[in-house]
Formats: C-alpha cells, sequence, structure tokens
C-alpha cells in the first residue's frame, strides 16, 4: 500500500475519479436539468485536477517547467471559478 501512496499510483486514481465526477455531473445536469451547469462544473474541478497532475508529474520526474505550467493552470481556474462565484 504505501508504494502505491508514494509512487504516485493513488493521483492517477484520483485523477481518474475526478474526470469520472465531472462526467457524471454533467450527464446528471443535461438529464435533469438540476445541479451545475458544465461550465462550472469544469472549473471547479478543473484547479484541483491541475494540482493533482503537478504533483503527479513530479513522481515521475518531470522537468520543472512541466508542474510550474500543471500549477500555474490550477492557479488560473481556481482564480476563473472564484471569479465566476463572486459575481453571483
Amino acid at each position: 500500500m504505501s508504494g502505491f501512496i508514494t509512487g504516485g499510483r493513488v493521483l492517477d486514481v484520483i485523477i481518474a475519479l475526478t474526470v469520472l465526477e465531472a462526467l457524471g455531473l454533467i450527464a446528471w445536469h443535461r438529464r435533469t436539468g438540476r445541479g451545475l451547469p458544465a461550465r462550472d462544473v469544469l472549473l471547479h474541478l478543473a484547479a484541483g485536477t491541475c494540482l493533482a497532475g503537478a504533483f503527479r508529474l513530479h513522481t515521475l520526474g518531470a522537468g520543472w517547467p512541466w508542474v510550474a505550467l500543471c500549477l500555474a493552470g490550477a492557479g488560473l481556474t481556481h482564480l476563473a471559478d472564484t471569479i465566476r462565484r463572486w459575481k453571483r
């Protein structure tokens, strides 16, 4: 179990579950009209997914520019989500 966590495989599972969550929430909204629209779901989950991606890239030994790009993506999507929510 420790290899699963320290080797970064847990991040693969987290990213996959987040993608499944996004697909499920979007499908639920399209089917029922309830819940968040796709744009809100994607903004909400993108920041965490980018952050997990940055950690996963780091565990794979990717160069710092790739990790920094994911971290910048996390920050920008978090900012966009916050601004969008603030305007409501």
